[in-house]
């Protein structure tokens, strides 16, 4: 449901409505009604908006939506729909194809139109694609670099994960997104000794600071103090393709 794929991407990249309104550019008022479920079926460019700031496809957040047991077992997929309208247009006289070549005309512009928006609202960071042997550490300074376009304006920096090293916290593809500030404790952040860069959550241990590894197969880093490493920025949002 519509509404539940929104309520589980906000409690997984831990924002609010408010937060959501603002990256969106959703009304609050539509928003709060879509997360209580008031909302059942969404305009299109509500749902257009919301999947571009959750990171997410316009398909994954209404997939299923208003499909019937009976529908989804006669359903040939897209390639069937496709074949259903132009079916039913040659079976139309002039007057009916006009209009809907009309329509289709008005909305592939409309849809053109909202998509360069949506792209504009977003803005350009460098994303960094490690090269190689991808072990605990990332060798930062032999990475590819590609553009990356998102709308959390505080975003400044993507690192991708290109193996399956860090899960179940990433996997491979995630574009994990930083933002430029030191982490809290408890927060995910990505550390680095001047060679390599490390995903890390930020805790301490007694006195000691403690840079803990996502899963258990690295090592655990114990500091005495936070200028022997450098902090990249803490992971804020992933953009999983």
């Amino acid at each position: 449901m519509f509404s539940d794929k929104i309520r589980e991407l906000m409690i997984e990249r831990d924002i609010s409505l408010t937060d959501l309104a603002e990256l969106s550019g959703v009304p609050f008022e539509t928003l709060r009604n879509i997360y209580y479920r008031k909302v059942k079926d969404p305009k299109v460019s509500t749902a257009f908006q919301l999947a571009s700031a959750l990171e997410v496809t316009v398909e994954y957040l209404l997939k299923d939506m208003g499909t019937t047991e009976e529908e989804a077992e006669n359903s040939e997929g897209q390639e069937g729909i496709e074949e259903e309208l132009l079916e039913n247009y040659r079976e139309c006289g002039n007057h009916g194809k006009a209009i809907i070549r009309l329509v289709a005309r008005f909305e592939c512009k409309a849809a053109r139109k909202e998509r360069l928006n949506l792209r504009k609202m977003k803005h350009r960071i460098p994303c960094f694609i490690p090269v190689g042997r991808i072990g605990d550490g990332i060798d930062y300074n032999s990475c590819t670099i590609e553009d990356e376009y998102t709308m959390i304006k505080k975003v400044y920096l993507a690192i991708e994960i290109t193996n399956n090293n860090f899960a179940p916290a990433y996997c491979k593809g995630d574009r994990i997104l930083l933002e430029n500030r030191f982490p809290e404790l408890g927060e995910c952040a990505v550390f680095t000794d001047g060679m390599k860069a490390y995903f890390r959550y930020f805790k301490m241990e007694g006195e000691m600071y403690c840079l803990k590894c996502l899963n258990g197969r690295g090592k655990d880093m114990l500091l005495r103090r936070m200028d022997e490493v450098d902090c990249l920025g803490t992971c804020i949002s992933v953009i999983r393709k």
